[in-house]
């Protein structure tokens, strides 16, 4: 299911973009958590469960690497394989 999730997500990001009317509208809001904004002063109650969140998704792969390793022929291909297969997918 990746490729159709990929494929998705671009479905998405152009129904944001037509219904936002481009992508300068969205960018151009200020900070919800600046002094004076609805949500000033909650900025760390939303960064650290989010930096939380982020360790755990990556420490899942993490342990799982050799899962992903065992079958490579050798070191160079893990490496290789990792470079690409983890950061690029992730992102």
């Amino acid at each position: 299911t990746a490729p159709l999730k990929i494929v998705i997500c671009f479905v998405l990001l152009g129904w944001v973009y037509q219904k936002a009317g481009g992508f300068g509208p969205i960018m151009e809001q200020p900070s919800q958590y600046a002094p004076g904004g609805p949500k000033a002063g909650q900025f760390m109650s939303v960064f650290w469960p989010s930096l939380t969140a982020m360790v755990g998704f990556w420490a899942t792969l993490a342990l799982n690497i050799p899962d992903f390793t065992r079958f490579a022929k050798s070191q160079k291909d893990q490496v290789v394989g990792q470079a690409i297969g983890l950061p690029v997918p992730m992102g």
